[in-house]
């Protein structure tokens, strides 16, 4: 999920924040100096080297698990998939509930849209036989 603060030309990830704000206070992250981040480059700057950091994590992580899953069985991971686009699914439908009661609709377009997709998404996936 992505949850992002726009301001004018800025968009800034608060996911990716709190990760940076995370591995600052356990010291996981001390590439730079907290008191150097002066401009919104700065930031910039320190969100993409988070991202990277991060990203090599995450891709590691899933290497992991999609080697448990098609070690198991491929119907397994389908299974999976499944649920998890469910879950997708169920967590877009309450988003666009919530900002269907609010006045910003170009926020509550881009939900809808996305649902949309994992809709479509999981109609192709659930009738798959392997």
């Amino acid at each position: 999920m992505c949850v992002c603060l726009q301001t004018g030309t800025l968009q800034v990830d608060l996911g990716l924040i709190s990760c940076i704000v995370d591995k600052y206070q356990t010291n996981q992250f001390m590439s730079a100096n907290i008191d150097d981040i002066i401009t919104p480059a700065d930031i910039i700057r320190l969100q993409e080297e988070v991202d990277d950091a991060v990203k090599k994590e995450s891709d590691e992580d899933i290497e992991k698990v999609m080697d448990v899953i098609m070690d198991r069985d491929p119907e397994f991971g389908m299974v999976i998939a499944i649920h998890i686009l469910k879950a997708l699914i169920s967590f877009h439908e309450e988003g666009v509930d919530e900002y269907s009661k609010g006045d910003n609709k170009i926020i509550l377009k881009m939900w809808a849209k996305d649902l949309a997709k994992i809709e479509a998404a999981y109609d192709m996936i659930k009738d798959v036989t392997l």
